[in-house]
């Protein structure tokens, strides 16, 4: 099997070689319930402000309850060129006027569709050449699952030069209540879940790219009373509607983000954990008359539903920027009004010479630059089969610094829920690197497992940034261990990264 493991990593020229546009990107994400009804073209053009468009390389748009079954009237393709059919053949009728709206200085790179969802994602063609790598995948939730009418979500992924991006389109649970709640929790999970099928099969959508957005109809609400101060039990929907009513009249924005389900279950780890969530800058978005401004139905709680996060891994962090976080109030035709989000991206200054990987595994033995993991410790893992307690193991592994497929491991403890491993029963990490400043670069990835008999269960993953690792003391760690977006224990410990003739 050797031949085999040198032609994958003969293959694998470093990412930092591949073509990088020389400026920043900025890409507009755009998320919108549609409310089940066709959009008249002037309304879908009002989230396209022209001076804006100017300054654009990629629009994302995630589409709720868009019902691509409705009847809508047909777009004809009289007179229109040859480019203008190519590029919006296949489109829906929205992203059809959508597209012609942008012109013939944008492609589309992907439109996808799953029930009543849609994301599309549009491209400008002078920054066509630097895209590659892209893919994608749909997930159903609920119970509805296998119809896929209303819930669930679309994944896209792409690599624009040496970084990595993925969205998320979804739409969870409805509904306020506890019980609503879990759901919505449950349905991110299971779109992470889903996600393994989308990239390599060895992580979720958070763990295999640089940068990723997810965005749409949440429907997380507000916790009435953390927000209003007073216990709901024995209140009635009225009165629960009135108490956040007058926290939007009164603009009270700081107190409700506080009582935010979104932000609480982040805060707490129990959704989307190591997410990045704004406070909105604007009203509720949802229950409102299908009008332009912001009056609210009474049929439903006010709340922030049309939501936009995202999470960079460790090194990646600063490369973006989110701003112009705005909702649209004068788009009348649903009862949400759609959010944007326009996020800049400049990537750290990268190698000035970049390196080929080292092929033969005696190669890598010799001459790869390692990663030597001194201590490593566990602590808070979940009970596992039958509510016992884990038989925790590590599995080291890196595409990018080991090849596709390599994983170290530990051996596994017995029946603990903390655990931990000394540099004795530690692997060494040897990568396929010869410069310490391209491992550097990278993000070593920790999967912990429960071993088991017949078949070993995934607890979680850890990410670790090696920046600043090739330094005399290395580097002190502790990182959440996180399930299909989920905190299920933390991990803590010291690594350096070091040359071979450096370790001797």
């Amino acid at each position: 099997m050797e031949w085999l493991r040198q032609h994958q990593r003969q293959a694998m020229v470093s990412r930092y070689s591949l073509p990088t546009p020389a400026h920043p990107i900025r890409m507009k994400v755009i998320t919108w319930n549609v409310g089940a009804v066709p959009v008249p073209p002037e309304s879908l053009l009002m989230l396209l402000e022209p001076a804006e468009v100017e300054q654009l390389h990629f629009i994302v748009v995630g589409l709720q309850e868009s019902k691509p079954d409705t009847p809508q009237p047909k777009v004809s393709m009289a007179g229109m060129t040859a480019a203008d059919k190519r590029r919006v053949q296949g489109l829906s009728v929205l992203m059809r006027d959508f597209s012609m709206a942008l012109g013939d200085e944008w492609l589309v790179l992907r439109h996808e569709q799953l029930g009543a969802m849609q994301l599309t994602v549009f491209c400008r063609q002078t920054v066509r050449p630097f895209v590659t790598a892209m893919a994608f995948n749909r997930e159903r939730t609920g119970k509805a699952n296998h119809m896929g009418k209303n819930k669930g979500g679309i994944f896209f992924s792409m690599r624009v030069g040496h970084s990595s991006f993925s969205f998320v389109s979804a739409h969870l649970a409805a509904h306020q209540g506890e019980d609503y709640l879990e759901r919505r929790i449950s349905d991110a999970a299971e779109i992470f879940r889903g996600t393994f099928k989308a990239g390599s099969g060895r992580y979720d959508v958070a763990n295999e790219f640089d940068h990723v957005i997810w965005l749409g109809d949440l429907n997380f609400r507000f916790d009435v009373e953390q927000a209003g101060g007073v216990p709901v039990e024995g209140m009635s929907h009225e009165e629960q509607w009135e108490t956040i009513a007058k926290l939007i009249e009164a603009k009270k924005w700081d107190q409700l983000f506080q009582a935010d389900e979104l932000y609480m279950n982040m805060r707490e780890g129990r959704v989307l954990a190591g997410f990045t969530v704004l406070q909105p800058p604007f009203q509720p978005t949802f229950k409102l008359d299908r009008a332009p401004g912001y009056k609210y139905k009474k049929q439903r709680i006010p709340a922030w539903c049309d939501r936009i996060v995202w999470r960079s891994l460790p090194n990646c962090v600063h490369e973006i920027v989110a701003d112009q976080y705005r909702a649209y109030d004068k788009m009348g035709v649903s009862d949400h009004k759609p959010v944007s989000i326009i996020f800049t991206h400049e990537p750290r200054s990268r190698l000035v010479t970049v390196e080929r990987p080292l092929l033969a595994t005696q190669e890598i033995r010799d001459r790869g630059v390692r990663i030597l993991v001194q201590k490593i410790n566990v602590k808070g893992l979940p009970h596992m089969d039958q509510g016992k307690p884990p038989d925790p193991y590590l599995c080291f592994m890196s595409t990018e610094l080991f090849g596709s497929g390599v994983t170290f491991k530990t051996h596994h403890r017995t029946r603990t829920d903390h655990a931990s491993w000394d540099y004795h029963e530690l692997p060494t990490l040897s990568t396929i690197w010869q410069k310490t400043e391209t491992v550097e670069m990278e993000h070593l990835f920790v999967r912990v497992m429960d071993w088991d008999l017949a078949s070993d269960d995934l607890i979680g993953f850890a990410v670790v940034g090696l920046e600043a690792a090739a330094s005399e003391s290395g580097i002190n760690f502790e990182v959440p261990i996180i399930k299909y977006g989920r905190v299920r224990g933390t991990m803590s410990g010291t690594l350096q990264v070091r040359h071979l003739f450096a370790s001797l």
